[in-house]
């Protein structure tokens, strides 16, 4: 955890358990449609991710969730929104042709699709994420960069997933190793100012990096050096750490106080459970939500930093319902969410200057 805020992160839990730990729910939990999964989450709670109906060759579509979930446009064929800033814009890839060909990167703003491809340029296949400035990840067939303002900057990696306020950039390497799929072996990568740093694995082949926060720490999944065996980590700029959430789990996202959700095994043997972490502690976040909701959550993707959490679970039986939930703080924690709020903001006040 950061030296800079893990008082703050400390206090903040205590406070938001306590109710837990008396019985009483930590966590309100909202219903936000089915047949998806949420990928993005802003500090204002709206989300975007993709859905489809489920029957048989039901297009994939983008949705922006703001209290209500809106379809997006497309270009013509499938699309998946993936990133989304503080402003409500999104960027995520829909397809020219139909289905699943010409891929492009686009950018979603009130309800209107842009194609963020331009005469002359590389062809963009993929749009990741987007930060508060408007730089945006993007991929074309082989190499990622930042696009900002119709610009381009090669990042010189195999790929990029996600941009911080920084304007750091987590993503992945390619190494010359093969891993346990069989596959050349990718591991985490974090790109700054034009420096690409391994983040490593747990003794094997590969690593994946899932979400990054606005101080450039880096949360994935990393091979173990046991055949097939992958861990869920944290990176603290420095050192990969293993998140005690057991063999195959999956780190998702992580907020500015060093909160980590993400997916884990072998609470429940016949699917997954969504965690929360803090403070070296893994929280089932079903503990955490009231007993007789309805819901079993089996996967978190992300969390800002008033604690709100999206993801995917189980909801009277049937399978991919989107969540969202939100923390019922006591009062004394209200205070604690208020300081964090100033420490955050002129945290990245100082990082800009």
């Amino acid at each position: 955890m950061g030296r800079h805020h893990g008082w703050l992160a400390g206090a903040m839990l205590a406070v938001l358990l306590t109710g837990a730990v008396q019985g009483a729910p930590q966590y309100t939990i909202t219903p936000m449609g089915v047949g998806g999964r949420a990928y993005a989450l802003n500090e204002a709670g709206q989300a975007v991710g993709y859905y489809s109906s489920g029957l048989d060759d039901a297009p994939f579509l983008g949705f922006f969730w703001d209290g209500q979930w809106t379809a997006l446009p497309t270009l013509a064929g499938n699309a998946f929104v993936q990133g989304l800033n503080d402003t409500g814009v999104a960027v995520g890839t829909s397809y020219a042709g139909s289905r699943y060909t010409d891929p492009r990167a686009c950018l979603w703003l009130n309800g209107t699709i842009q194609d963020l491809n331009q005469p002359g340029q590389v062809t963009l296949e993929r749009a990741f994420d987007i930060n508060n400035s408007g730089q945006i990840v993007v991929k074309d067939h082989s190499q990622p960069y930042i696009y900002e303002n119709g610009s381009l900057r090669a990042l010189g990696m195999k790929n990029a997933y996600k941009i911080n306020e920084a304007g750091q950039v987590a993503g992945s390497l390619e190494t010359w190793e093969i891993g346990y799929d069989g596959d050349i072996a990718q591991r985490a990568a974090f790109w700054d100012d034009g420096v690409v740093t391994d983040v490593g694995t747990f003794g094997g082949p590969s690593s994946t990096a899932l979400g990054m926060n606005d101080l450039g720490r880096v949360v994935g999944r990393a091979d173990t050096d046991v055949f097939g065996e992958s861990r869920a980590f944290y990176w603290d700029g420095d050192n990969i750490h293993a998140i005690p959430a057991g063999r195959g789990a999956e780190a998702h996202g992580i907020n500015n106080f060093d909160y980590v959700v993400g997916q884990m095994y072998g609470i429940n043997p016949e699917m997954a459970t969504a965690f929360l972490y803090t403070d070296n502690q893994v929280y089932d976040l079903n503990d955490l939500i009231p007993h007789d909701s309805g819901w079993y959550l089996n996967g978190a993707t992300a969390i800002n930093d008033a604690g709100q959490i999206v993801g995917t679970g189980i909801y009277q039986g049937e399978t991919w319902h989107m969540f969202l939930l939100t923390p019922v703080p006591e009062p004394g924690s209200l205070l604690l969410l208020g300081i964090g709020s100033v420490w955050i903001a002129r945290r990245r006040r100082t990082r800009r200057m």
